[in-house]
């Protein structure tokens, strides 16, 4: 294993921990590239990724991230899906589209059809783009638009569900169904995408499972991978939003009643504190979920890795203690949601602005308000492991990816805290369960 630095600042990141073969090509690809420039613009999109649980496999919302870290592997193909993938393997994007079990014709000028090389069925359509192209800038000889919209455009008259896109050492995956994939992006902004270069031997398992003639025939493995991601999907939504409502949201309100004196608040008080409460979950989730999204500067600024909320996360240990003494983890987050409203050089953050992140009492009364307050580590780091850390029945399952947690859920969840209230009970209560459902009853003498 060797390091990588850079690629610019006075304190370049150092990425540590890089296996060699896959630090090679990266230098051979940069060594390749037209300018100094360019290279330069590969590297700093490049080595991050060299870090990730992925490297040279980008999933931009098409698949559960989760399901291609932990289930693909497990696949009974995976192993011999690697062997495939490295007989494949090619310089020539057509040779290695070919070595994918696909013949290629001409369909308009500018794109192709992929056709199965064993029954003939069309499966894609397929751009190749020529050098200093991008996928999704608007190009003359595609007329006029993106090499990506094009391509959608003619799969969908062809009533083709995949566009398989080529730049380089990039294949890129799209598909033309409108369900597909997770959050609000659009078909454009929605695809899976592999870098030959990067991937070790192992991981070239990706390039066969994902793109290959086999994987995009119905029932083929893309096709059950994809259910996977949508089954993960949905139960790690639905977890999420069970944790919110029953661990969070009272954790944080409690202790935001405490932090500010509330011995015996009236209804105002508790509305207040539960407003504090809203805005600092909606804060956690909008800068878990930027950094996720690649918003924001994570894995491009030493400053920034030191107080970002993927960090904390990744650092957080299933069943650890927290500090009642300190504030650590309260004081690291409000630097860093301050950096990112107000901007900061050092982190690489430009100002975001807006209200969410604003302590102004005449922007929000609510931020003002948690701007006078700090939490202690035992306080708040619950919390924060019950809102990032995923756990199933069978067990812990590590950070959450936000990427994979739809808009459709955060609606859910957004509407279900706004009919929500918090209020003081006038007596001691339990719960009582009847026919799986939960309400509070007057407890009784021991309960």
């Amino acid at each position: 294993m060797i390091g990588l630095c850079g690629t610019s600042g006075e304190e370049p990141v150092v990425f540590r921990d890089i296996n060699a073969g896959q630090a090679q090509r990266v230098c051979e690809a940069a060594l390749d590239k037209p300018s100094g420039s360019s290279a330069r613009s590969f590297l700093k999109d490049t080595i991050p990724q060299l870090s990730d649980d992925l490297a040279g496999l980008h999933n931009q919302g098409l698949l559960s991230t989760h399901e291609l870290i932990e289930g693909v592997p497990q696949r009974d193909d995976w192993t011999e899906a690697a062997k495939r993938a490295q007989n494949a393997l090619a310089e020539d994007p057509r040779d290695l589209l070919e070595g994918l079990k696909y013949t290629i014709e001409r369909d308009t000028d500018h794109s192709y059809v992929l056709k199965h090389t064993e029954d003939g069925r069309e499966s894609a359509v397929a751009v190749f783009l020529e050098e200093e192209e991008s996928f999704e800038h608007k190009q003359e000889r595609f007329v006029g638009d993106s090499p990506v919209a094009y391509a959608l455009r003619q799969a969908e008259q062809r009533n083709l569900d995949y566009v398989i896109g080529s730049s380089g050492d990039q294949l890129r995956l799209y598909t033309t169904n409108p369900e597909a994939g997770f959050g609000s992006r659009g078909q454009t902004d929605t695809y899976v995408e592999v870098n030959t270069r990067l991937l070790d031997d192992e991981q070239a398992a990706y390039l066969w499972l994902l793109f290959s003639g086999d994987a995009l025939q119905e029932g083929g493995s893309l096709h059950e991978i994809m259910e996977d991601s949508k089954e993960y999907a949905t139960g790690l939504g639905e977890r999420l939003r069970e944790r919110i409502y029953d661990d969070v949201v009272p954790q944080l309100a409690e202790a935001l009643a405490e932090a500010r004196d509330l011995d015996d608040p009236d209804k105002d008080d508790l509305d207040e504190t539960y407003r504090m409460t809203l805005v600092l979950l909606y804060r956690l989730l909008f800068v878990a979920y930027a950094e996720d999204e690649r918003f924001l500067p994570r894995y491009r600024n030493n400053q920034y890795d030191k107080y970002s909320i993927k960090q904390k996360a990744r650092d957080i240990d299933g069943g650890m203690e927290y500090d009642e003494h300190l504030t650590t983890l309260w004081d690291e987050v409000m630097t860093l949601t301050t950096a990112i409203h107000e901007g900061s050089s050092t982190m690489g953050l430009p100002a975001y602005d807006g209200r969410l992140l604003s302590d102004d009492e005449e922007w929000t009364e609510a931020g003002y308000q948690l701007s006078r307050v700090e939490l202690s580590d035992a306080e708040f780091g619950h919390a924060l492991e019950a809102l990032l850390i995923d756990e199933t029945p069978d067990g812990w399952e590590g950070p959450i990816d936000f990427r994979n947690v739809g808009v459709r859920e955060f609606g859910v969840i957004y509407e279900g805290l706004l009919e929500s209230e918090l209020s003081v009970a006038d007596q001691d209560l339990t719960m009582e369960t009847d026919d799986a459902n939960e309400q509070y009853v007057p407890a009784e003498e021991g309960e």
